[in-house]
């Protein structure tokens, strides 16, 4: 390859001193920027073409060439007639002004953009480019988000607001608006904050939102709720993200839930009342004539009255669970917590259970000394549900051992029974609502219910709900509670 700095030189102007004129070369030569020399090519007094005179290393680099020097500009860019570029290029040279643009290129070896810079040295031009194309293509990709993000803005499919790194509320679309029943120049006028729409009790949820953004980048979408311009409160659906515009520190997304949240609260009254109310009387009259027969002695009528009390109470106990799952799912579960003693609830809870599982042994080990402050119902529940599990899933077993125990930081209640077992697959999920195994569907009765709500009251209280188990072997659920400073 011929060195172009050697060959070149004297056929263009440089600075007339020869120590300056080394250093313009040098930089030239070590530039990451394409350089080059460009001398005009005449035919009848008219340009024509030009013709590289001088070219960079970074020039053969971008442009993909061996050797540029001596050959025609147009030939090696064969874009220059169709954009237009060989036409700037002589008006610079007859005008004396400089020009500068951006270039799409398309070649047999190289294509994208350029950013040029052109000017002219004498009765030369003097051409630095650089290569844009990752930059264009950013700026393609932006302007399709841009795109695509203000068609969902503007078709206000579901609310949306911009906001700042003080909360301030920048920008909002009409679906936002409606949901809070505001025109846009009332809603402006205010200059509300997020926390201005925020009642007081959802604050502590828009912090931990805000600081999972500051983490990640984007909130997972919450349930929250926003006043209304008319001072009642909207329940909403809201999940927000950070950006990176200068303007505005991050956008939200709001669905209004509140035709769900009305349709939860129905099914809440059905389930608590219109189903729990008649269940109650069909119970009380079924002890009552439970009682008169047993006057008469009459066995079989008796075992009808017994199997229909029993059907009863698992119906109460669906209906029962079918609520909790509604009011975990709102995030409503309510808690009453006291202080109890954790043993005593626990052989209460194996009394019962011993009552009604004639044909097991449920067999207590060890003592945790320990009064909690908890809800007691909702502890009752998930051992009541842990222990009735161990005696329906174990029917040929002859007993069900309850250990108690305790660390320094948590209670520790171990269940084992000697039953069907779970299978690895089936470990996990069935802490899921609703999930079955094919083994138990067909053994025994139920919605799986039980081990979901178990789990998340004692997640609740900072515990957990485990399982370890064998299939034909039997399994073991681990129940614990942290416990808390000052109960001892």
């Amino acid at each position: 390859m011929v060195n172009p700095v050697s060959s070149r030189k004297e056929k263009f102007s440089l600075p007339s001193s020869q120590k300056a004129e080394e250093r313009f070369f040098l930089a030239q030569e070590l530039s990451l920027d394409g350089f080059a020399i460009l001398r005009p090519k005449r035919q009848n007094g008219k340009i024509i073409d030009f013709v590289w005179d001088y070219a960079n290393p970074a020039a053969h680099r971008l442009l993909r060439q061996k050797n540029l020097l001596g050959k025609d500009f147009a030939a090696t860019l064969p874009i220059t007639e169709k954009s237009g570029l060989l036409r700037d290029f002589v008006k610079v040279m007859e005008s004396n002004q400089s020009s500068e643009g951006e270039i799409a290129y398309r070649t047999a070896k190289v294509s994208g953009w350029f950013q040029l810079t052109v000017i002219k040295l004498e009765d030369q031009l003097a051409l630095s480019f650089r290569d844009i194309t990752e930059r264009k293509l950013w700026e393609e990709s932006l302007r399709q988000s841009e795109a695509r993000f203000k068609i969902i803005t503007e078709s206000n499919m579901i609310g949306l607001f911009f906001w700042d790194e003080t909360g301030a509320i920048l920008d909002a679309n009409d679906a936002f608006l409606k949901i809070l029943g505001y025109d846009r120049k009332a809603f402006f006028e205010k200059e509300p904050t997020w926390r201005d729409l925020t009642p007081s009790e959802f604050w502590a949820a828009d912090e931990k939102a805000m600081a999972e953004m500051k983490k990640s980048g984007v909130c997972q979408p919450f349930e929250k709720e926003l006043r209304h311009k008319k001072d009642f409160t909207i329940p909403v659906l809201l999940g927000a993200a950070r950006l990176t515009a200068i303007n505005y520190e991050g956008v939200a997304f709001v669905v209004d839930i509140s035709e769900r949240k009305e349709m939860e609260k129905q099914r809440e009254i059905f389930l608590g009342h219109e189903l729990k109310t008649p269940l109650a009387a069909i119970k009380g009259f079924a002890q009552l004539v439970f009682k008169r027969l047993e006057k008469t002695a009459d066995q079989e009528t008796l075992s009808y009255l017994s199997r229909i009390n029993g059907k009863v109470d698992s119906l109460a106990q669906l209906i029962s669970d079918l609520t909790d799952l509604t009011r975990i799912r709102a995030d409503q579960l309510e808690f009453r917590e006291e202080v109890f003693d954790f043993d005593a609830l626990t052989r209460e809870v194996i009394a019962d259970c011993q009552a009604i599982a004639p044909n097991h042994q449920l067999i207590l080990e060890g003592k945790t000394n320990q009064f909690i402050f908890a809800d007691k119902s909702r502890i009752g529940q998930v051992l009541t549900n842990l222990l009735s599990n161990a005696v329906k899933y174990s029917p040929r077993a002859k007993k069900v051992i309850i250990r108690l125990n305790r660390d320094k930081n948590h209670l520790l209640v171990f269940i084992q029974d000697f039953g069907f077992g779970i299978s690895q697959e089936d470990q996990e999920k069935i802490f899921q609502p609703f999930f079955r195994s094919a083994l138990s569907k067909n053994e025994v009765n139920g919605v799986g219910l039980g081990l979901y709500i178990s789990r998340q009251i004692a997640q609740h209280y900072g515990g957990n709900l485990l399982v370890k188990s064998r299939p034909q072997e039997g399994t073991t659920f681990s129940f614990s509670l942290p416990i808390r400073k000052g109960h001892a």
